[in-house]
C-alpha cells in the first residue's frame, strides 16, 4: 500500500477507495468471498465427518449438497443485476445478505441427525443469498469508477472476493 501511494504510476490507485460505494462493496465482496468458502470447506467436512458411513458416500453427498449451494448461487446472480438496474445496488444486496446470513444461522443447527432436505434448504438460501449480492456489488464498484479504472476496479472486485475466499478457506 505505501508503495502504490508513492509511485507516479500505481498498479492500483488508492484513490478509487475514496469514490462512493467502494470502500463498502470491496469489504463487502471479502465477506461474501469469506462466507462462500465457509460454506464450501464445511459443508463436506460436515458430512464426512459425522453424517456419512463410507468416503465414496460422504464424497457423493457432499458434492450434492454443494451443488444445493452453488446452483442457487449461479442462478440467483441474474435476477440480482436485474434487481440493481432498476432498484438500485441496495436492494438485491441487502436482501441477498439477509438471505444468507439466515442461511448461516439455520446452518449453525445442524447436528448428526439433521436431514439432507433441511440441509439443502439452509444452503439454498445462501446460494440464493450470496447469489443476489454478487451483481449488485460487482456493478458498484465498476460504476464508481472513472472510465479509465474500470479495467483495475473489475480486477480489485475478484481480488477482494479470492482475498476473502483464502481467509475463509484457511479459517
Amino acid at each position: 500500500l505505501w508503495r502504490q501511494k508513492k509511485t507516479r504510476h500505481p498498479l492500483i490507485d488508492l484513490s478509487l477507495f475514496r469514490l462512493q460505494n467502494y470502500p463498502a462493496a470491496s469489504v463487502a465482496n471479502f465477506f461474501i468471498g469469506f462466507s462462500l468458502f465457509i460454506a464450501i470447506a464445511n459443508v463436506p467436512l460436515f458430512i464426512n465427518s459425522l453424517v456419512a458411513t463410507s468416503l465414496e458416500q460422504g464424497a457423493w453427498d457432499s458434492g450434492w449438497m454443494l451443488s444445493a449451494l452453488t446452483i442457487p448461487l449461479a442462478l440467483a446472480s441474474v435476477p440480482g443485476g436485474w434487481l440493481s438496474e432498476k432498484f438500485g445496488y441496495r436492494l438485491p444486496s441487502v436482501l441477498g445478505l439477509i438471505l444468507a446470513i439466515l442461511g448461516f444461522a439455520l446452518m449453525k443447527n445442524w447436528e448428526v441427525g439433521t436431514s439432507y432436505f433441511t440441509m439443502s434448504f439452509n444452503l439454498i438460501l445462501c446460494g440464493i443469498g450470496i447469489g443476489l449480492t454478487m451483481s449488485p456489488i460487482a456493478t458498484a464498484v465498476v460504476n464508481a469508477s472513472p472510465p479509465d479504472r474500470r479495467g483495475i476496479s473489475s480486477a480489485l472486485v475478484i481480488i477482494f472476493r479470492l482475498t476473502g475466499m483464502t481467509v475463509g478457506v484457511s479459517s
